[in-house]
């Protein structure tokens, strides 16, 4: 195993590279290099604080919907199973 990719394994980039079927295939190990690459250049370009203002708000805004949408969802499951209300 690569020491960078040991690395990784233990973080935030192996949760997304882990989604692949295979984690010990080709494709996995160009997934984390290809992750670990736009992090590094992205931690680079831009400085913290102005990553911290832009990736949390707009996690906080994804959060938002997708409590919205399992609202709805809910709401709809209940309505199916209980039926119309007179």
């Amino acid at each position: 195993m690569y020491p960078i990719q040991g690395w990784l394994e233990r973080g935030t980039l192996w949760t997304i590279a882990d989604q692949l079927p295979s984690s010990t295939g080709v494709a996995y190990r160009w997934v984390v290099m290809g992750l670990t690459l736009a992090a590094l250049i992205g931690g680079l370009v831009f400085p913290f604080g102005q990553l911290v203002g832009v990736i949390y708000p707009f996690i906080g805004l994804f959060g938002l919907a997708f409590c919205i949408s399992l609202l709805v969802w809910q709401i709809r499951r209940r309505r199916a199973l209980i039926g119309p209300v007179q």
